[in-house]
């Protein structure tokens, strides 16, 4: 399915390309962003709500333009390992890296539509306490266990964006997406602890589908020097996944994310 998506964003932005001529100064250009985030808010499960602490991690993002189309990418590696805190269960971090890929159609100078995909990677450390002692033959004291969670999360991204102010050097602009339904693959697996100082890996590994959507909301705004632009800006995103079997909540990301970078713009 992904391959088809991006053959058909492909041949669509090759006939887009051959029917509309470049009519506006920023057409052909190449714009480069390298930046940081910091990533603050709540993460619940069905255990209770988690804080997780102020985390920052370099973005990145580049926009082509030809016509009235655009190929926009953004992404983070790796954000994390997140602190986790006031929270009763044995959570003890959260890492997450996430891709979006947007094919945006200018509707004016100002206010473009844009279809996508959204990739997201989490993964979750827990640390279970326990006593126990282990099967024969070894019998050594079990003291607990970690578990580590991951999961993988693709779906369709929609977007609406529009600039309500722009000067000669300084614009202002806004933009919400939704992914209406994403789907992912939750899987775990983890280490045994003994009182030796040794560990094991757990035998047993779940694999369990879950599925949910998001909201992204941000304001951008950007200040101009010749080729080089400073960006910086608010962004609020707001992710739900259950798991599909029992309809039960498997994660939900409330995040408020500051973010500040410079771009540079090749071409025309």
């Amino acid at each position: 399915m992904k391959r088809l998506f991006f053959i058909a964003t492909a041949l669509f932005c090759a006939v887009g390309f051959a029917v509309f001529p470049a009519r506006d100064a920023r057409a052909g250009a190449t714009r480069v962003s390298a930046g940081v985030v910091v990533v603050d808010g709540t993460h619940r499960e069905a255990g209770g709500v988690t804080m997780t602490g102020a985390a920052p991690a370099p973005a990145l993002s580049i926009s082509h333009r030809i016509g009235r189309f655009s190929l926009f990418g953004e992404g983070v590696s790796t954000l994390g390992p997140l602190g986790i805190s006031g929270g009763s269960s044995s959570l003890q971090s959260v890492e997450l890296s996430y891709l979006n890929f947007v094919l945006r159609y200018h509707l004016s100078r100002s206010m473009t539509v844009g279809v996508g995909e959204t990739i997201y990677n989490q993964l979750s450390d827990y640390r279970f306490n326990f006593g126990t002692i282990s099967p024969p033959p070894t019998f050594v004291y079990v003291l607990g266990s970690i578990s580590r969670e991951r999961t993988r999360t693709v779906g369709t991204r929609f977007e609406l964006r529009d600039e309500f102010h722009r000067s000669k050097r300084t614009h202002l602009e806004a933009l919400l997406a939704v992914n209406p339904r994403l789907t992912a693959r939750w899987t775990n697996s983890g280490d045994l602890l003994y009182s030796n100082g040794t560990s094991a890996a757990v035998p047993t590994r779940f694999i369990i589908p879950e599925s949910g959507s998001q909201i992204d909301a941000s304001i951008e705004n950007s200040v101009r020097e010749r080729r080089y632009t400073l960006v910086y800006g608010l962004r609020y995103t707001n992710l739900t996944l259950f798991f599909t079997r029992y309809s039960t909540l498997a994660d939900r990301n409330a995040f408020v994310i500051p973010f500040v970078g410079i771009s540079r713009t090749f071409g025309h």
